[in-house]
């Protein structure tokens, strides 16, 4: 998909910016990363089309991209959550459920996400967490 070129020890988080759930998602991300291990791009937004093939945009699809590892769907939100550390590690076990069965889950779930709410924009950062954010 993508080499992480803005800095390699950084986790990015593709998401999609006018997404409720997505964006509640970023906020918590955001509020458990103790460490300052992610920063967040919108797929709407210009780096996200710039970085990210274009067949990513057809999947609908939230993408972790970790160095030279790039992760959609289920396996991006567990692996999120896995590199938070402490406790929240825990939910990795998750990915041992199959990702084909997991990425059903997600595909109905994000098929229905609006139905939980939208937003008219992106995510506006506050200035001491838009650092985090690739414009």
């Amino acid at each position: 998909m993508i080499a992480n070129d803005m800095n390699p020890d950084k986790a990015v988080v593709f998401y999609d910016g006018v997404c409720g759930i997505c964006n509640f998602f970023v906020r918590f991300l955001i509020a458990n990363d103790t460490a300052d291990l992610f920063r967040f791009a919108s797929l709407q937004s210009d780096y996200a089309h710039r970085s990210l093939d274009q067949n990513v945009f057809s999947i609908d699809s939230m993408v972790l991209v970790v160095g030279s590892n790039s992760y959609v769907a289920s396996e991006a939100v567990l692996r999120s959550v896995a590199l938070l550390g402490g406790g929240w590690s825990l939910l990795s076990v998750l990915l041992w459920i199959p990702r084909r069965l997991r990425d059903v889950l997600y595909r109905i779930f994000a098929h229905n996400r609006y139905l939980l709410g939208s937003a008219n924009s992106c995510l506006v950062p506050s200035d001491g967490v838009r650092k985090k954010f690739i414009l």
